[in-house]
């Protein structure tokens, strides 16, 4: 018996199809390709099972307990080969999506942000950083959109790819948001829950065609250059005014 599921001696056509990649998997591809129409697909809960060909979806299956065939997966006919013993062999390849595991993925900016302070109109160079989520809501439009991507479907080299594009997504977003709601960097860390609240919902829409849900998303410190004797200016003012009151 192979660690994939049970080979069976017909001309090692697999009999079970199931889940056997590690628990922090996001997306799991089925090492065997060759099945039949009495194999028994097994798909857990939070899971979903995709059959792809020539990287066209054929069919996804939720949780539950399959016998595959003709009747209930009529596509398995453009598949088959020569009937063996009562049983049509076919090839195709299988992907498990865990729909249950959300992402963390820590960010940061690889490189300064060059932008003006909205409020005091002077250039400064911004760096960030933080963490998401993101959660499967459409395994099949993840799938189709990584197919041909990528090779590898761990959750860490997962969370690479789109810690990639988050990088880019993120530092549009950062300087359009603190201009849109004139957020200066000046005392910004007292705005970065509202940061963040701003910017989550323009990251979700970025990622639905991705099939997924940015669930968390959390700007956790803003660093920047170019405002310094503004802020210790400013700082003297505060104490001066201080002084005076008292």
């Amino acid at each position: 018996m192979g660690i994939f599921g049970k080979k069976s001696s017909r001309k090692n056509l697999m009999d079970i199809i199931q889940y056997e990649g590690p628990n922090d998997v996001f997306i799991w591809k089925h090492t065997d390709e060759n099945f039949n129409t009495r194999s028994q697909l097994i798909v857990l809960e939070g899971q979903e099972a995709i059959f792809l060909k020539n990287g066209q979806a054929m069919q996804a299956f939720g949780p539950g307990h399959y016998t595959l065939s003709t009747e209930n997966c009529p596509w398995i006919l453009s598949l088959i080969g020569l009937s063996t013993g009562g049983e049509t062999p076919f090839q195709c390849s299988v992907y498990f999506v865990n729909k249950a595991i959300s992402m963390g993925i820590e960010w940061g900016t690889d490189s300064p942000i060059r932008m003006n302070d909205p409020i005091y109109h002077l250039p400064v160079n911004v760096t960030a950083y933080g963490d998401f989520s993101l959660q499967v809501e459409e395994p099949k439009k993840l799938l189709l959109q990584l197919v041909g991507t990528t090779n590898s479907y761990t959750q860490d080299e997962i969370s690479r790819y789109f810690n990639g594009i988050m990088a880019t997504k993120i530092r549009s977003q950062l300087t359009s948001t603190m201009i849109q709601n004139n957020l200066s960097l000046l005392g910004i860390d007292a705005h970065l829950e509202e940061l963040s609240n701003l910017i989550l919902p323009k990251l979700d829409v970025e990622f639905q065609r991705y099939g997924l849900k940015v669930n968390h998303f959390a700007v956790a410190g803003i660093g920047y250059t170019g405002l310094e004797e503004l802020e210790e200016t400013l700082n003297k003012q505060t104490v001066k005014d201080i002084a005076f009151a008292h």
